[in-house]
């Protein structure tokens, strides 16, 4: 501790102490599966998901543990300590086509919009379970056009194909975009056309 020339306490010179404690648990799932047909061609499936299961804390020595799930985890809305997420897809080709369909889900979070300055009292919404979906139609280009073409693939697809909206995220005003940058982005639907070349 450092004393101005007045007595006062001009600096305190401390060190960061571990004292809180966290608990946390969850799960990973991952499947696929992949079906060869005779007359339909190639299906395969995936699922990926994470399930936060616990995820509780205490700031203080003996403290009072609290579930912080679904809660913010960086103060301006930024992250949330999500319970459920993944990513489910399926893939099909046959004769140089293929589809593909891809599914991202992210649950919901709980937030606060804004303080009732007359009772003093905070205004909690809870932020819904968001659902985005990419979509592709690939055709391959093998002899039908000549040597030029040879090899080449020609996809038409979609990012966000319903251009789905990121959930609102407010943290009482301390966020300065509207939505978790950290788990969404502010690209909206996106359609595309490609051409790959094999030489």
């Amino acid at each position: 501790m450092l004393l101005a020339s007045n007595g006062d306490i001009a600096l305190v010179n401390s060190v960061f102490f571990n004292v809180g404690e966290t608990k946390a648990s969850g799960f990973d799932f991952t499947a696929n599966y992949v079906l060869n047909t005779d007359d339909m061609g190639r299906f395969e499936f995936s699922a990926q998901a994470t399930l936060l299961d616990t995820f509780d804390r205490s700031f203080t020595v003996g403290g009072a543990l609290n579930d912080l799930i679904g809660t913010d985890s960086t103060g301006p809305g930024d992250d949330f300590y999500i319970e459920w997420k993944g990513r489910y897809s399926v893939d099909w080709s046959y004769r140089g086509f293929s589809i593909y369909l891809g599914a991202s889900c992210t649950d919901g979070n709980d937030d606060s919009d804004y303080v009732d300055t007359v009772n003093w009292e905070e205004f909690d919404y809870r932020g819904d379970d968001t659902w985005i979906f990419d979509a592709q139609v690939s055709y391959d280009i093998r002899d039908q056009f000549g040597s030029i073409l040879r090899d080449t693939r020609v996809s038409l697809g979609a990012r966000n194909l319903f251009d789905q909206d990121p959930p609102y995220a407010s943290a009482l005003f301390g966020n300065s975009t509207g939505y978790p940058g950290f788990l969404y982005n502010s690209e909206g639907q996106l359609f595309y056309l490609r051409l790959n070349k094999k030489l």
